[in-house]
């Protein structure tokens, strides 16, 4: 039988404390052993880990000299706020732009994110209405329009992830908004007066959306199986399998560049143009028709991945922005952009048309100097020691985009970010309960909406975009 030990008395615990200044000195040096021991365990347990892998306390309190490492953080979605500011101090500028532009309005109100009804456009604009409380996704309205579940069930897949990347997304503030899910969620013919949107772009003209990465920082799943673009992650070890063939083949003459055919790649559908360019692509097939350095039609299909073994890519803008351009940033190819742009995506401020940072190659919106400056750039010596060579701006395309802000890493650390300052502005407080009456005439209270994790699974989760959407038929919605 166990025998019960008597608690010592408080007096004797008083007088088991040192009293002595030797004896303080040696708890002192004890304890300092003891601290230095448990620094030293936790320290191997962060190096076994391997390398990228960081506990839980040196992730929330990063070293001041931690730096961004493609290799090693390009896929680290849980990057503390001072991690992300010191990885991408640039990537921040288009959500700063609608911040601002909503403060000096006085804030976001509740009846400017209500689902819009009766567009007038072409294609209704399938849209949901999003909560984000305590952390969690709630569906809280829905309505039927182009493109619904394939672009919603993306970009939400990846604010989701972004969200669940925290150690504690119950941090973050409690959000509504309406997600518009058409290439131009604000069109200037008959736009709604006030109406704010999350969206994948904007006109330069609109400056109520709000800009989140598209759906193709998720996965492309309308082009899919033709575009060789699967999930963004794989895409992207696609792309670094490619570049690093053609740095093999290349290095008896220099590297990968070298390896690449040195003409200007473009494939795409030719009669597709917005209001701002209506011919842009009629325009751009005709101005390199016949010339030595042009690989540019509207047939025989190049997969995606296979664009980075041309130098140079060409972008073009379609119903509204154009998303290939993510893609194109990928090669270690120089990009060809008419400029400038009519529509805005999230890393847009990054791109630099000019000066020592130039990333891509400007030419004018009609492309009446593509032919004269395509002719010089295939005609010079593109080294990588000169600044303007097309083989340098190729280089820090590549380095700013592929490597650092085009990264799912980056696209989390833009999407938090884009909570939190759209918080700022929201001039009311969003709720999850509502009362309802139960089947005995009762009033209870029930969380409005659905869970993003159910509603995501609901059919038709893998529906293709609808191109003859024209209904603006309400699901539901519940303010």
């Amino acid at each position: 039988m166990r025998s019960i030990r008597t608690p010592p008395s408080p007096d004797s615990i008083v007088r088991s404390y040192p009293t002595s200044q030797g004896q303080r000195r040696r708890w002192y040096i004890v304890g300092g052993a003891v601290f230095l021991l448990l620094l030293g365990y936790f320290s191997l347990r962060e190096h076994e880990a391997g390398p990228g892998v960081k506990s839980a306390w040196s992730h929330a309190h990063a070293s001041s000299s931690w730096t961004f490492d493609p290799e090693r953080d390009q896929r680290n979605l849980g990057l503390s706020d001072d991690q992300c500011d010191a990885a991408f101090p640039g990537l921040y500028a288009e959500l700063e732009r609608a911040r601002d532009f909503h403060a000096s309005r006085g804030g976001i109100n509740s009846s400017q994110i209500a689902i819009w009804m009766n567009e007038p456009t072409l294609f209704a604009h399938a849209q949901v209405r999003v909560l984000l409380y305590n952390g969690n996704l709630h569906i809280v309205g829905d309505k039927l329009g182009y493109a619904r579940r394939e672009r919603i069930g993306s970009a939400l897949s990846n604010l989701y992830r972004a969200i669940s990347a925290v150690p504690d997304p119950r941090q973050l503030p409690n959000i509504e908004f309406t997600l518009d899910t058409l290439d131009d969620p604000n069109p200037r013919t008959g736009r709604r007066e006030g109406r704010t949107v999350w969206a994948w772009d904007r006109h330069i003209s609109d400056e109520e959306t709000w800009v989140m990465p598209d759906f193709d920082g998720w996965s492309y799943v309308g082009g899919s199986v033709k575009g060789g673009v699967t999930g963004y992650n794989s895409f992207r070890d696609q792309i670094a399998d490619i570049e690093s063939a053609l740095e093999e083949e290349g290095e008896a003459v220099g590297g990968a560049w070298e390896a690449k055919t040195p003409k200007a790649l473009w494939r795409g559908t030719i009669d597709l143009g917005n209001a701002d360019a209506p011919h842009s692509r009629a325009d751009l097939v005709k101005a390199a028709e016949g010339k030595s350095w042009s690989d540019v039609r509207g047939e025989h299909f190049v997969r995606q991945v296979d664009h980075c073994r041309w130098q140079y890519l060409i972008h073009t803008e379609g119903f509204a922005w154009g998303g290939r351009l993510r893609y194109l940033t990928h090669c270690y190819s120089a990009s060809i952009i008419p400029w400038p742009l009519h529509f805005v995506a999230h890393f847009y401020p990054l791109l630099q048309p000019s000066g020592p940072e130039q990333n891509f190659i400007p030419v004018k919106n009609d492309w009446s100097d593509l032919d004269a400056k395509m002719t010089s750039l295939t005609s010079e010596s593109s080294t990588s020691s000169n600044p303007n060579s097309a083989k340098a701006i190729a280089a820090r395309s590549s380095a700013m985009f592929r490597d650092r802000y085009l990264t799912p890493a980056a696209e989390a650390c833009y999407l938090r970010r884009m909570v939190k300052l759209y918080a700022e502005v929201q001039n009311f407080e969003p709720q999850l309960w509502k009362t309802a009456k139960d089947e005995d005439g009762a009033t209870t209270n029930v969380p409005r909406g659905y869970d993003w994790e159910w509603y995501m699974f609901q059919e038709p989760c893998h529906a293709a975009p609808d191109e003859k959407a024209k209904q603006s038929d309400m699901i539901f919605e519940q303010p």
